[in-house]
């Protein structure tokens, strides 16, 4: 969710942004049906508002970005969260494409954790590295 400085404008941008991206809202409100623990989570660095769902240990300590929801574990830092709100960026950006950046991303992931690559190599590719830049990733750290 995106705030601006009018309320109405505010939701009617939110409300077509819903619909643009439609294919990643769907399954993040399945998501979020499913698993029920979830907390608002604003990125003070971008001010993206998202679901943030907390998926337990299912598919292990992984976390992702399905545009306006993320899921994450009980553990997740605080990187891990801007990193996927920079994806929840990217999602507003690319609308129905974004499985473009799954399409990558979630190979590169598995590389990354297979291979034990450090996090500086996950993280120094399109699409990852864009996502660090647009979470803000890089001030905490």
């Amino acid at each position: 969710m995106i705030k601006l400085d009018s309320k109405i404008l505010t939701i009617l941008v939110n409300f077509l942004l819903i619909i643009w991206q439609l294919p990643q809202t769907i399954i993040g409100l399945i998501a979020l049906a499913v698993f029920r623990d979830f907390k608002i989570y604003t990125n003070e660095f971008n001010h993206i508002t998202v679901i943030n769902v907390n998926k337990g240990n299912l598919f292990g300590t992984a976390c992702f970005s399905l545009g306006p929801v993320i899921l994450t574990t009980t553990n997740c830092s605080e990187v891990a969260k801007r990193h996927e709100t920079g994806h929840s960026k990217q999602s507003i950006y690319l609308g129905p494409l974004f499985f473009v950046i799954a399409f990558i991303s979630i190979p590169r992931f598995w590389i990354y954790r297979l291979l034990n690559k450090p996090y500086t190599w996950y993280i120094s590719g399109w699409p990852e590295s864009s996502a660090e830049r647009l979470g803000g990733t890089k001030e905490l750290k």
